[in-house]
């Protein structure tokens, strides 16, 4: 397992699992201070190919979604993680303007100095894992699945 000071956290949650908590938890400051100041987020492919730059960036990008996040939730499916990269596959619901739009998404993401550096989406959760260098667990489960 990584170290707290790299990759999680004294609770043993890694900053992608924190990541997708606070956004669950509809915690936007929360997922800021996850974010390195050089971060990049290119989120969704219905958010368009833009690429989000820095805390102030995803501040722009979450800020789509209300100040609370209200029009934002999320299910996560599998998290697969190893040192300082990982790939989450999940499902986004946006209800912006009165309807509600679901995707199902595969992010990599890049972590350093115990924060998000780079998040990726991907259009599968192969392309996902190979964007990090990772490949599926035994018995199609993530570490965490077992």
């Amino acid at each position: 397992m990584s170290s707290p000071t790299q990759s999680g956290s004294a609770d043993g949650l890694t900053v992608v699992e924190r990541l997708f908590i606070a956004l669950l938890e509809k915690q936007p400051d929360s997922v800021l201070g996850l974010i390195h100041p050089q971060g990049e987020w290119t989120p969704t492919v219905w958010s368009g190919q833009q690429t989000y730059k820095g805390p102030e960036g995803v501040r722009e990008w979450l800020a789509q979604f209300g100040p609370g996040l209200e029009y934002l939730d999320l299910r996560v499916e599998r998290i697969e993680m190893e040192a300082e990269r990982g790939a989450v596959l999940g499902v986004v619901f946006d209800s912006r303007e009165g309807g509600m739009f679901a995707v199902r998404v595969a992010w990599s993401f890049e972590l350093e100095e115990g924060l998000m550096r780079r998040g990726q989406a991907h259009d599968s959760w192969d392309e996902a894992l190979r964007a990090v260098g990772l490949t599926e667990s035994a018995n199609g489960q993530s570490p965490r699945d077992r």
